[in-house]
Formats: C-alpha cells, sequence, structure tokens
C-alpha cells in the first residue's frame, strides 16, 4: 500500500494499492535445503519455485484502497481511525522484538 496526505488535510490518509508480492514458506518449517530442485519435489512447482524466488508485482496502476485519520503519531505508535470507523493501533517493531 501507498499512503498520501494533503497538506491542507495533514491528519486525513489516502492509502492505494500499489502491487502485490507472491512467495511461500520460507522452508525451515517443511525441512526444505537451499536446493531449488529439492525445494520444487518437496513443494510443488509454485510453491518451490517461490520458496526460492519471491516476485513482487507492482505497476504504474493503483487502486483505492481506503481512507483513514491519524489520531496520534509518534516514533513508536500510531493511532489511526478507519473511515469504517474502526480503530488501528500500530507499533514500530525492531529486529529482534519479533513477536511470532
Amino acid at each position: 500500500t501507498k499512503g498520501r496526505v494533503d497538506p491542507s488535510r495533514p491528519f486525513d490518509l489516502d492509502l492505494d494499492l500499489v502491487g502485490f508480492e507472491l512467495s511461500s514458506d520460507s522452508g525451515e518449517s517443511t525441512g526444505v535445503t537451499d536446493d531449488l530442485q529439492s525445494a520444487v519435489q518437496s513443494l510443488g512447482l509454485p510453491a518451490g519455485l517461490l520458496s526460492k524466488n519471491p516476485i513482487t508485482v507492482q505497476g504504474p496502476l493503483t487502486a483505492p484502497f481506503g481512507k483513514a485519520k491519524i489520531l496520534y503519531l509518534d516514533e513508536d505508535l500510531r493511532i489511526l481511525r478507519t473511515y469504517q470507523n474502526y480503530i488501528a493501533v500500530n507499533t514500530r517493531q525492531t529486529s529482534d522484538d519479533e513477536w511470532f
């Protein structure tokens, strides 16, 4: 997604879809080695190829995704209210503090 803010409305955020990424499991949980042939034999052709070569597709066209209002923003925390009236709270993740 890509976010845009009009300077005349600094708290209103417009979100657009700009592309997508195709990938597969990294292979750690399936025991697949770094060998492409083994990955294809183990996972099948699409999943085996994508596990070794993820694809990101982005083009010049975008599609509207939604709008949100910024309620709070600092270095570590962002709170948004969507135009469907949901509240989203996002925290900045550090590389050594993964939650999954």
